[in-house]
């Protein structure tokens, strides 16, 4: 993933290869990112692996290319999604869905998606993040975790990051919302810790 995504780096800066390989890569890759079972970032005793994260770099490029438009676009997003919202063993703890914010910045920077696609899509996983699983044996945060990070991750990008999309101000009121009903309970002012 990470060569290929330097390749398609290389392909944004001086056109060298047809637009029907680029997307050709992109389905490969967006396959490969769902697909792919081992998300750990850091392997003890052989060092990093980090599939989301190289995985993310690659979609970052592909959504840069010139190659894509409007739909290719959106499938970026759902594959960042997905990836998001798939179960998981454990949570992203070594800045995936920082990664995973990037990506969709590099979508939402080319301007070509509008409103009425990108707020279903924050909306879809903000219902995940309202959910805290009931589990007796297992972190009932499994479900919500990845998906409320990854909300706090894009809400940081779009408040801090350099050359912000055209849609920053009404995603930021969309991402507000979003982290306010998920977080309820935090934001309550007479908040106190669960007893478990």
């Amino acid at each position: 993933a990470l060569v290929l995504g330097r390749c398609i780096e290389r392909d944004n800066q001086r056109p060298l290869v047809p637009g029907g390989k680029v997307l050709d890569w992109g389905d490969r890759l967006a396959t490969w990112l769902l697909r792919e079972a081992d998300l750990r970032a850091f392997v003890p005793g052989r060092g990093w692996a980090r599939a989301v994260g190289h995985g993310a770099e690659a979609l970052s490029a592909l959504a840069r290319s010139p190659h894509l438009s409007a739909p290719e676009l959106t499938v970026v997003l759902d594959v960042v999604a997905d990836r998001v919202l798939a179960p998981a063993d454990q949570l992203f703890t070594h800045g995936e869905p920082d990664q995973l914010a990037v990506t969709t910045m590099a979508v939402l920077r080319r301007g070509v998606l509008p409103l009425s696609v990108v707020e279903p899509w924050i909306a879809r996983i903000a219902a995940a993040a309202g959910t805290l699983a009931s589990y007796d044996d297992r972190d009932p945060y499994l479900t919500s975790g990845n998906a409320e990070s990854f909300l706090r991750s894009l809400y940081l990008q779009l408040s801090l990051a350099a050359q912000p999309p055209a849609l920053r101000s009404d995603l930021l009121l969309t991402l507000v919302e979003a982290l306010r009903s998920t977080n309820a309970q935090y934001l309550h002012p007479d908040y106190l810790h669960p007893v478990r």
